[in-house]
């Protein structure tokens, strides 16, 4: 490396050294004051998390010995890379200071002023925890059943399992003419969260909720494995984090004890490294043997978390790199969002898949490319794009944080809420939030239906 690009490549670790130092700063301040681990937390948690700690890791690396991690998607280390990199990081900048200036925004949403089922009358708060328990098996019907129908043409949910990896890449070649119960097939997160959130409520738990959390756990868990991979599992247990520290603050009115919260922390971090670990679970099943053929380097935490969310640094060094090739994306991202929880064959062609045309620009090929948040704003709008997506991004976590909840209905679509929007720091396309609501328009119906029949009416 010469030595004009060795300055370069130290400049850019220095701006992500200080970018995440701050970050870390502004968010241990934030812990300090909370009553309770607010989504505002968490979000900006994974904002410094993708945004700072991954792509400094990955710049130190390549500082230090000229290398990548095994496995990443290749990163331009070029000067004009090297360039791309350094005004992706004060883009970055640019974009946590918009969500911090939207959330601290006094002009709110009409929707933040309103009360989520706050009706906490014994009597009445039991029938409507009976309606979300039976709504709760009616959705977990309904996603299981959408989920074997899924899966059937790559042979069962076990053998979509195995080859998730490829699938998701887009290295295999099936035509599968079930693909639409994918859609139904996600609803299987909310009988997990709903169940668990039975349970926190309960005065007396009930051993039927018990058994149809663990079972539902199991599916979500097998759901978004085969889906969306690892870290969009993590995103999935993340919101538990969130629900139980909400549920506990709002029935017992006061702050939750730091103790609570790191024993909470703790657990969350047991369960990410043991998603981390599954590829070797699954070569385990696979091939009746463990996977002995990786690196240790291959084989470290720090290159698992590289590996799940490099991808994010790569799309907005592409962006910025290629944006001017395809135009501005802003209508074409809002067109392909209206259709997404219509079949994928009934989507114009006239509106192309943002991830798709990164994937094209990144050279790839196969499989696709997401965008973060800030890849998804300057593809969008450029700088202007980043500021209006993370400003707005920054309200709709304070709305939400701002709600009552004292049910296990809010509370269960607070948490259907929380898993799509903390998603947004790194799949940050409108099709892909859109799509995520339909879990909570499936839970909506479900539950208006059962309550017209179960209360309404008597």
């Amino acid at each position: 490396m010469v030595w004009y690009m060795k300055i370069d490549l130290g400049i850019l670790c220095f701006c992500y050294g200080c970018m995440t130092a701050l970050i870390i700063l502004d968010i241990i301040n934030i812990f300090r004051k909370s009553k309770y681990i607010s989504m505002y937390l968490l979000c900006k948690i994974m904002f410094c998390f993708v945004e700072g700690i991954i792509p400094l890791a990955m710049h130190i690396k390549f500082y230090r010995d000229g290398t990548l991690y095994p496995w990443n998607i290749s990163i331009d280390y070029s000067r004009s890379g090297i360039n791309a990199l350094t005004l992706a990081c004060l883009l970055a900048c640019v974009g946590y200071v918009f969500i911090t200036l939207g959330y601290k925004n006094r002009h709110n949403f009409t929707f933040g002023k309103r009360k989520i089922n706050t009706s906490v009358n014994n009597g009445v708060r039991l029938e409507y925890d009976s309606i979300l328990r039976y709504s709760a098996i009616v959705i977990l019907f309904i996603s299981v059943f959408s989920l074997l129908m899924w899966t059937k043409a790559y042979g069962g949910i076990f053998q979509f399992i195995m080859q998730a990896n490829a699938i998701r890449s887009g290295y295999t070649n099936i035509n599968n003419s079930y693909g639409f119960f994918k859609h139904f097939a996600s609803s299987i997160v909310i009988p997990s969260y709903a169940f668990f959130i039975l349970n926190i409520f309960a005065e007396k738990k009930k051993i039927t909720d018990i058994i149809l959390w663990i079972i539902s756990l199991i599916f979500s868990v097998e759901f978004l494995l085969a889906s969306d991979g690892r870290m969009t599992a993590g995103f999935y247990f993340i919101a538990y984090v969130a629900i139980y520290m909400q549920s506990k603050s709002k029935m017992i009115e006061k702050k939750i004890s730091h103790k609570t919260v790191i024993s909470v922390i703790c657990l969350f971090g047991i369960a990410m490294l043991l998603m981390l670990k599954m590829d070797d679970f699954t070569y385990y099943i696979r091939n009746g043997v463990w996977n002995t053929t990786k690196s240790t380097e291959d084989n470290s935490i720090i290159s698992s978390f590289v590996y799940e969310l490099s991808f994010v640094v790569k799309s907005e060094q592409v962006a910025i790199m290629n944006a001017y090739k395809i135009g501005l994306q802003l209508f074409n991202d809002i067109g392909y969002g209206l259709f997404a929880w219509l079949p994928s064959s009934l989507a114009p062609s006239s509106f192309p898949r943002l991830w798709t045309l990164n994937s094209e620009l990144s050279g790839a090929k196969s499989g696709e490319l997401p965008c973060g948040i800030i890849a998804q704003g300057y593809y969008d709008l450029r700088l202007v794009g980043i500021i209006a997506l993370t400003f707005i991004y920054g309200k709709i976590i304070k709305r939400m944080d701002s709600l009552e909840i004292k049910t296990p209905y809010g509370m269960t679509l607070y948490a259907a809420l929380f898993y799509s929007i903390i998603r947004l720091v790194s799949y940050g396309m409108i099709y892909d939030f859109v799509q995520g609501l339909f879990n909570i328009f499936i839970l909506f119906i479900v539950y208006f239906f059962l309550r017209q029949m179960l209360i309404v009416k008597k």
